[in-house]
């Protein structure tokens, strides 16, 4: 997304807010229009149009006068509830037909959807989500918005409302790396650091991540260059084996650690957090579960099996083997260090 922001193809403006710390509607209304009215878009057009010039000044002047806190920690009473979101209605409406196509990037928006229902409850939640879609619905055409973050959009939904007030949305779905793609991109890593490695080596890795993301590849890689520049040798297959042992060693567990901590945020009730943990420490020391065995461990949770086991396969915790009818952990990597740290 920052890449997208930074090198925009022509006739595209992307801007990107972060929305985590968001508890409040008024407070997400704001950060867009914020980011909108700081965008080198709304900046260059402003510029050449005395039309918007006029409308973004006048928008700024009113937007000193409105009493919303910049960060959502104090709750508006209804008396006091501001209209930021008619404001930056306002303003995409003075950008309609415009030449340009301008696409928000709303990070973490479905941690700003748990905000918003575990302050203001369920109903909030569903009216805000109500708002979101009315306003995608009569935004201008050239106004897109990316939903995105670290928890599972569909997930989040279901436990507020039916997944129909989302089903204007494209899911977009971002793959593993395909094997010819990570052998080329370790190649490139280690042959800008110099490293001197044999060609089985590379191959032998990719087997042993098995789940192919940039991010457990470039620390696998870390490992391979510190080896390299400890030892000042060749690295040979065997290395990969010790390759993976380093990364599991403690020094390593601030890379791996969200990876439960996220659960906290995709499952607040404490008991169904508990025996979602409970079925991950299965999956590591078993490697796998079967439909049965992890329907009968989920029973008598407060939330609804299906949604748990999709919002784990979403998130990439788990995948579904359709060869061997068990569930298993996407990543090797990953289930290696559950095994260790956690299930123990």
């Amino acid at each position: 997304m920052r890449h997208l922001e930074d090198y925009p193809k022509d006739n595209y403006c992307f801007i990107y807010v972060m929305l985590e710390d968001v508890y409040e509607v008024e407070v997400f209304y704001y950060e867009l229009m914020k980011s909108l009215l700081e965008s080198k878009a709304l900046s260059e057009k402003s510029k050449k149009s005395k039309r918007l010039r006029d409308a973004k000044d006048a928008l700024i002047g009113r937007i000193k006068k409105l009493k919303i806190p910049v960060i959502g920690e104090i709750e508006l009473s209804q008396t006091d509830e501001t209209s930021y979101q008619n404001e930056f209605d306002d303003l995409l409406n003075e950008l309609d037909g415009d030449d340009t196509q301008i696409i928000f990037m709303l990070d973490e928006f479905p941690q700003t959807l748990e905000n918003i229902k575990a302050r203001h409850g369920k109903n909030t939640a569903e009216q805000f989500l109500q708002k979101c879609r009315k306003q995608r619905q009569t935004c201008p055409q050239n106004i897109r918005f990316i939903y995105t973050g670290s928890i599972g959009l569909p997930h989040v939904v279901r436990g507020i409302t039916g997944a129909n007030i989302i089903n204007d949305l494209n899911t977009v779905e971002v793959p593993p790396l395909s094997i010819v793609e990570a052998e080329d991109m370790a190649a490139k890593i280690l042959n800008t650091y110099g490293v001197a490695y044999e060609p089985d080596m590379i191959a032998y890795l990719m087997k042993r991540l098995q789940w192919l993301i940039p991010f457990h590849l470039q620390l696998a890689l870390q490992e391979v260059i510190d080896i390299y520049e400890e030892e000042n040798r060749t690295i040979i297959k065997d290395d990969i084996d010790l390759v993976l042992k380093r990364l599991l060693h403690v020094r390593n567990d601030r890379y791996f650690a969200q990876y439960k901590e996220r659960l906290k945020k995709s499952f607040p009730n404490e008991k169904t957090f508990d025996k979602v943990i409970e079925l991950l420490n299965y999956i590591a020391q078993h490697n796998s579960i079967t439909k049965p065995e992890s329907l009968n461990l989920l029973s008598n949770t407060a939330d609804d099996y299906d949604r748990i086991m999709e919002s784990l396969q979403f998130d990439g915790y788990i995948l579904f083997s359709e060869e061997k009818n068990v569930y298993q952990f996407t990543s090797q990597l990953l289930c290696m260090w559950w095994k260790k740290f956690v299930a123990k």
